[in-house]
């Protein structure tokens, strides 16, 4: 198979993985309703989404995992600054809210950082997911002023967290986030470096779901795909089967580590002057790096000799003079203040396993591409679901790929927003 079949198969792959429209306006829906009640509670709170809802890398839930379902991740901002109240009153506000109403009924036990709302998880015709709302004010200026990049940190907010739910009556501490901060980091690269590709993309998805869309002008962002997105599902599905009802899925990588990772090369790709276009590529790139860089660290090196590689600036392993220890960081793109590789440090079996993971992707997605195709549909079922890679292949041909052939300037579909 060619670079440029490998390329198509993975694209069909990617598509696949995305919510349908009218799955997405249904949770909009229900999204815009808790925003009205809130609201109505607490006048000028805002809620807003955080996470792959609103970063496009959200992908349909896994059904070969038991627990599998949908999740909507929302900030709940009331007008309050961190100074002026208690994380365990301001967790107590959202809570209360949502018992003494008709979300009642859909209320899980309180999480250490958000309260959840499941819908249909007994319903067998829908697709059951659920809403993990954050309870959140404004992080003091002195904070802030400690947060690089500087353009990222006036978005910056001061959340809840429970210290341990084991010790009850629970005690509450509070934790600096930056949920809109990270989405202008993240989408200014797919609406910067993919910028033009999110706009034929609009072809792709009208010609899929004509039904629920007007015209192609009117297929907004959120529908659309770029080679950085789709390289995030991927690799999020593959996690997602790899570790479905698994012993160690506590271990399995944490969503925001992929896509930290996968944004920072990209980025880095930028500052260089090039850019991947290619879904198969992208990925390819990103797996050698990170493997690579696995091997590196695994001859004992520290990540301040590896200038080589792409990866060096945003996923470090240093030795600490203090503990005596070799400690991970990946700082969090829009708070520098966030190591996303604490629990690494912690737990050094989830850095064993993410490297033993990767290690899984590269040869399930890319180096299973060179055998012969029905060995391609064996494997590829094997690492991303069959009923999932039955519709996906439905829709591909090994066949060699037939020249594209270019648009006019008169069809090329203007670009749009919502």
């Amino acid at each position: 198979m060619d670079n440029a079949k490998k390329n198509e198969l993975m694209e069909h792959l990617a598509h696949e993985l995305d919510i349908t429209p009218d799955m997405y306006r249904r949770m909009i829906r229900v999204v815009d309703g808790l925003q009205n009640h809130l609201q109505n509670r607490t006048p000028g709170t805002r809620v807003y989404k955080q996470g792959s809802m609103k970063l496009g890398t959200a992908v349909r839930p896994y059904k070969g995992d038991k627990d599998a379902d949908f999740d909507i991740d929302l900030v709940v901002q009331y007008l309050s600054k961190r100074e002026d109240t208690s994380p365990e009153l301001l967790k107590s506000l959202l809570g209360d809210s949502l018992k003494n109403s008709d979300y009642g009924f859909f209320l899980d036990e309180e999480g250490r950082k958000c309260w959840t709302l499941n819908y249909d998880a007994n319903n067998p015709s829908r697709d059951p997911f659920h809403i993990d709302l954050c309870p959140a004010v404004d992080e003091s200026m002195a904070r802030k002023s400690k947060i690089h990049p500087g353009h990222l940190r006036d978005s910056a907010i001061a959340i809840t967290k429970i210290k341990d739910k084991k010790i009850k009556p629970h005690q509450y501490d509070w934790d600096t986030s930056n949920p809109e901060g990270y989405a202008k980091w993240f989408n200014g690269l797919t609406d910067g470096v993919y910028r033009q590709i999110k706009i034929n993309d609009r072809q792709r998805v009208y010609a899929r779901h004509q039904g629920s869309f007007a015209d192609i002008n009117s297929v907004a962002d959120e529908y659309t795909r770029t080679p950085l997105q789709r390289v995030v599902q991927l690799l999020k599905r593959h996690r997602d089967v790899a570790y479905a009802n698994q012993k160690n899925s506590d271990d399995k990588p944490a969503s925001i580590i992929i896509t930290t990772l996968v944004g920072r090369m990209v980025e880095a790709l930028s500052q260089d002057g090039r850019t991947i276009n290619d879904t198969y590529q992208l990925l390819n790139f990103v797996l050698d790096n990170i493997t690579q860089f696995a091997k590196f660290m695994a001859e004992g090196k520290t990540s301040d000799a590896s200038s080589i590689l792409h990866v060096r600036a945003y996923m470090t392993r240093v030795h600490d003079a203090a503990s005596g220890k070799m400690d991970w960081k990946i700082p969090n793109p829009a708070n520098s203040e966030e190591n996303l590789a604490d629990r690494w440090n912690e737990t050094p079996a989830k850095a064993a396993e993410f490297f033993k993971w990767v290690a899984h992707v590269k040869k399930d997605l890319i180096d299973v591409l060179e055998s012969n195709p029905i060995d391609v549909k064996k494997n590829l079922q094997h690492a991303l679901g069959p009923a999932f890679i039955i519709a996906a292949l439905s829709r591909f041909s090994f066949e060699p790929t037939k020249p594209k052939v270019a648009l006019q300037s008169n069809q090329v579909p203007q670009p749009h927003r919502a």
